[in-house]
């Protein structure tokens, strides 16, 4: 993402936050997480206060516009098979809101004529996902030595736009004696629902409490407004997290 005067506005009115898959195997198992990108922070959490049961938590902050946050919390259930094979199944709310704007000088070089675009992009959703994660691990003599974690997530989301607009305006000849409207674009939805599918893959290695984190995740639009169509808004279908994670380290013996 570039940080010049003359980009873009950023049309994505949904964020996509990191696929939380927390791989829980026993009761009081937890980890924590911080990322960060060029345009936007995340903080996500897990804890297992029962066996079997869990609860999570994700917190998205975007730098690019006035407003952008999203949050997502839920919980669900896991069995781990021997304390390797990990499945896992959660039910999460989110909602999120999104402000952007965006004012640009458009002149060609040596050119009299000046244009001034300017667009506006607000977005307020809610909605739900159904997640699921399979994974194994691999331990050293103790777990709390060294861990290595490779898991496949599934993430089905429904949301629903209770305000959506997108306003674009070009105006000629920009200037203190001159003004006009060259185009005009506006979209407004409301009420919209829109739904899709992640696909992530993670590895986690790491000892003493500390681990870190490589993720590939793919969003596949299912329904509704996506990047192949010429309206917004738009997502991100595609994008790698590398972070790293502190988590509760487990005293129990492992073979090799």
């Amino acid at each position: 993402m570039t940080i010049a005067s003359c980009s873009p506005l950023n049309k994505m009115g949904y964020v996509t936050p990191t696929h939380n898959m927390p791989m829980m195997s026993r009761t009081f198992d937890g980890h924590a997480m911080a990322t960060a990108g060029f345009n936007h922070f995340e903080l996500q959490g897990a804890f297992s206060p029962i066996k079997h049961v869990a609860v999570l938590g994700n917190l998205y902050k975007g730098f690019g516009g006035k407003s952008e946050w999203s949050k997502e919390w839920g919980g669900g259930l896991y069995h781990a098979f021997d304390d390797r094979f990990i499945v896992e199944a959660f039910y999460l709310r989110n909602d999120a809101s999104i402000y952007r704007a965006k004012n640009r000088v458009l002149s060609m070089f040596l050119s009299e004529h000046v244009d001034y675009r300017k667009e506006s992009l607000k977005s307020v959703y809610d909605g739900h996902s159904l997640q699921m994660d399979v994974g194994y691990k691999w331990y050293g003599e103790y777990a709390d030595e060294t861990t290595f974690t490779a898991a496949l997530g599934v993430k089905w989301s429904e949301v629903v736009f209770r305000e959506f607009s997108y306003k674009y305006k070009l105006y000629g000849d920009w200037g203190l004696s001159s003004q006009y409207v060259k185009e005009e674009y506006e979209v407004l939805m409301t009420k919209e629902a829109l739904s899709f599918l992640a696909i992530s893959g993670t590895f986690k290695y790491g000892t003493g409490g500390l681990r870190a984190i490589f993720q590939y995740s793919h969003h596949l639009g299912l329904s509704g407004f996506g990047p192949s169509q010429s309206e917004p808004p738009y997502y991100q279908p595609a994008w790698i997290t590398i972070g790293l994670e502190a988590y509760i380290p487990n005293l129990k013996r492992h073979r090799r």
